[in-house]
């Protein structure tokens, strides 16, 4: 919104200098993103007055111009203007001056200089609005008020200083010159000085003339209008076609200016029909009907649909309401009977119109913010008025008032303690009222405590206690409001342990080199019976949605399998070497009688082939493929990050430790302090084969809310060694049914063992029958010395010693 200083001065006495006005705007709300200032290149530029027009000698299309600027100082210049004459006021460019070029498409400034044209000696230019750089209108030369001075600099003369204001979503009044005035009275202490509106109708009565009718009251609350007859169409008044040049609007003629200005200046479009074109006299606001059409002011022919809204007489459309108006209703040169209309739209209907249509105008902008339907009458007065003063002709008596969303002007309740709870400041009582008073508000003070407040028409953003005091807040300035230290203590942080576990797992296998994939929380019977069949269901079966987006999405799934196979398999057909993906996220399960149980699970899958040596860790020549001690890798990495150690017992040895998706012989049960919390293992070729997988795949899946139950203690923080280790290989030879973990834990008993890891499981001819070698690469170290040879032996002794009399186990090869 552009507003021009000089139209704003005529609302209320501007105080302070431009750029603090502009500060203190800003401040409140009203923000203002640039000050333009017209007249920047005018620095050789002045009032002249046309002394003498001579026809030149040479040419029959140009005149010589004398030019007088100051006591005794002339110019003659050669012009080709058509309305050039004697005692005229005009602008007057010397030489060296800055103009723009008027027969040039861009805006490119030129230098001017002394030259001869056709023979004879032009000094300087009498310059248009194009060569000012206030228009595009270059046909003639821009003449001046004749009270201004020759000599006077033209920027002092007609210079404006505009502020480009962007309003906030919610204030369609900052979309007025009045709107701002307001905001500039209250932030000054100054007096808003309201425009006439009274206007004489002298005509007859309205309401043989026309009629109105509302089909829609829910998209049209108000419908104003009325009848000038005996109109002429000419250029709109030069104060105000400068107004609106100033504010960004092209001058057309005075009825259409006329409209423009007023919404400008109120915020309130309006609309003029030609009334010798309204067929019947008498206008329907309705929905159009399929297979309408409606050619609009700029030409565009629209093809309507019973999505929009239209003002129409009684034989078809005639404008589209609140966005742009018909070509045959459209206001000509010969135009001596003007209707005039001032409506209030629903705002979303004109936003999903200008939307659809791809058709954005100042009216529709306004529109679709909400504005008050009380402003229509208001605006439509002012309208007729300045109507009469530039275009003349006879006003109908009365007005066709129809207004079906009439409401009660809105009262809201504020308090006194609210207002220093929000503010941190007790505001006397007084200066709230002057505050809001300031604003347009009315503000009763009912003692001890309250304030009722009477809502202007035009502040439809107003609507709770709060807002009023925003309103205070911003007046008084949110910079002079005291600053104080948080009052109480900060309260402890509360730890979820859920979240806290959820988080870590997420890192620790991201860092492990998987990425995480998200899932329809969604599924079917079918999809769902790919990986598990539905009869281990039977306890528990899918929670089914009453109203699914789909058949394929019509129950809530019971695990994270299906949807993480079927991502795996449309990322392998993409990736050629390893591939690991996971997800994190919630499963139902239905319960008898009560919600469905949620629980937070992981699901990782696994596989292809890899370069990196699982010993060392190191990228080898040959490549490998993965396999289940990759994907207990995972596992020991989230176990690591959460600090914890997982047991792994074989699914064979467990009563239930089959599972449906996984081959048994190679599935091993997660324990958690004798609980099970997850499960590892290769998925079943036969069910990969249902989503197209062909690679040898390996599943993971752990209970969240099971591990965030069985946190792991604080951690204890003890400082590094500052001396080496001492690293060494294993192989322990034990009966096929001990597992790693139990070798694991005797192997890390002595106190300079810093860390044991399995490394390789080997049974074949090189050990006895029944008999499986375990190697570990056993790291020890000393917090207060460098290990000695006799050190690392004395404690390998103890580690084979401990082997020996609780597993009957021995080293390899001895």
């Amino acid at each position: 919104m552009k507003v021009p200083l000089s139209w704003l001065a005529q609302y209320v006495d501007l105080t302070l200098p431009v750029e603090q006005l502009a500060h203190r705007l800003s401040m409140a709300g009203a923000e203002v993103a640039a000050i333009e200032r017209s007249g920047a290149h005018w620095d050789q530029i002045a009032v002249g007055r046309v002394v003498t027009v001579e026809p030149h000698p040479n040419a029959d299309r140009l005149v010589l111009v004398t030019v007088d600027i100051a006591d005794g100082e002339s110019h003659r210049v050669v012009c080709g203007a058509p309305n050039v004459t004697e005692g005229q006021t005009i602008a007057f460019a010397s030489a060296g001056a800055t103009v723009r070029d008027a027969h040039a498409e861009t805006d490119e400034l030129v230098q001017l200089k002394k030259a001869k044209i056709r023979g004879v000696e032009s000094s300087g230019m009498v310059c248009s609005e194009r060569e000012l750089g206030l228009s595009d209108e270059h046909e003639g030369i821009l003449v001046l008020d004749s009270g201004l001075e020759p000599g006077t600099p033209l920027a002092d003369a007609i210079g404006e200083t505009v502020f480009d204001i962007t309003p906030t979503p919610n204030r369609p009044d900052h979309l007025s010159v009045l709107g701002i005035a307001r905001e500039v009275a209250a932030l000054t202490g100054q007096t808003v000085r309201e425009p006439e509106r009274t206007y004489a109708a002298s005509g007859p009565d309205v309401a043989g003339q026309l009629s109105v009718r509302i089909d829609v009251p829910e998209l049209c609350p108000r419908f104003v209008a009325g009848v000038v007859q005996g109109i002429t169409i000419r250029p709109s008044p030069d104060w105000m076609q400068a107004a609106l040049i100033a504010a960004g609007q092209r001058p057309i003629n005075n009825v259409v200016d006329v409209t423009n200005y007023v919404m400008l200046e109120f915020g309130q479009p309006l609309h003029a029909f030609n009334y010798d074109a309204v067929r019947g006299g008498e206008l329907i606001i309705r929905l159009a009907e399929p297979g309408e059409t409606l050619p609009l002011l700029d030409g565009t022919p629209l093809e309507l649909t019973d999505q929009h809204l239209l003002v129409a007489d009684a034989e078809g459309p005639s404008s589209l309401a609140g966005v742009m108006g018909g070509e045959a209703s459209e206001v000509r040169p010969d135009t001596t009977s003007i209707l005039l209309e001032a409506a209030n739209w629903h705002g979303p209907q004109i936003r999903r119109e200008m939307t659809a249509l791809k058709l954005r105008t100042d009216a529709g902008a306004r529109f679709e913010k909400g504005l008050n339907p009380e402003l229509a009458l208001v605006a439509w007065e002012r309208a007729m008025r300045l109507l009469l003063e530039t275009a003349g002709g006879t006003a109908s008596a009365g007005v066709v008032d129809v207004y079906p969303g009439r409401s009660p002007a809105k009262t809201v309740h504020l308090t006194r303690s609210r207002v220093e709870q929000i503010l941190a400041l007790d505001v006397p009582v007084e200066q709230v009222r002057t505050v809001l008073e300031s604003l347009g508000f009315g503000a009763r003070w009912v003692p001890p405590e309250k304030y009722v407040v009477t809502v202007p028409y035009w502040r439809t953003d107003i609507d709770v206690p709060d807002d009023l005091v925003e309103e205070v807040g911003r007046i008084i300035g949110y910079d002079s409001l005291p600053s104080a230290p948080l009052a109480g203590s900060i309260p402890e942080r509360v730890v979820s342990p859920l979240l806290s576990t959820r988080e870590r797992v997420r890192d620790a296998i991201a860092a492990a080199g998987l990425t995480e994939v998200i899932n329809y929380a969604t599924s079917s019977e079918q999809f769902v019976e790919q990986v598990q069949p539905l009869s281990t269901l039977t306890d528990r079966p899918l929670l089914s949605l009453i109203n699914p987006m789909s058949a394929e999405r019509g129950a809530m799934r019971p695990s994270l399998r299906s949807g993480l196979l079927e991502s795996y398999a449309a990322n392998a057909r993409h990736e050629s070497g390893p591939l690991g993906l996971f997800e994190l996220g919630k499963v139902f399960l239905p319960r008898d009688g009560d919600l469905p149980r949620e629980r937070t699970m992981l699901a990782a899958a696994i596989g292809g082939q890899t370069a990196v040596s699982l010993h060392s860790g190191l990228t080898t020549a040959e490549t490998r493929a993965l396999d289940l001690f990759d994907a207990k890798a995972v596992a020991e990495a989230i176990a690591a990050a959460l600090r914890i150690e997982f047991d792994y017992r074989h699914a064979a040895d467990i009563d239930d430790g089959a599972d449906p998706a996984l081959l048994l012989g190679s599935t091993a049960r997660i324990e958690l302090g004798g609980q099970a919390v997850g499960v590892l293992g290769q998925l079943d070729p036969a069910i990969a084969d249902r989503f197209g997988i062909d690679a040898v795949l390996f599943l993971l899946e752990l209970e969240i809310d099971t591990l965030a139950d069985l946190a792991a203690e604080p951690l204890a923080i003890g400082s590094l060694s500052r001396y080496p280790a001492v690293t060494e290989d294993l192989a322990i030879v034990v009966d096929r049914e001990v597992t790693a973990a139990t070798v694991g834990a005797i192997v890390q008993r002595p106190r300079l063992v810093e860390s044991a890891s399995l490394f390789d499981v080997y049974q074949g001819d090189q050990v006895p029958e029944g008999k499986r070698s375990l190697a570990f690469a056993v790291r020890y170290r000393a917090a207060d010395r460098t290990l000695t040879e006799k050190d690392v032996g004395k404690a390998r002794a103890g580690i084979v010693k401990q082997l020996a009399r609780e597993l009957g186990a021995s080293l390899r090869g001895e």
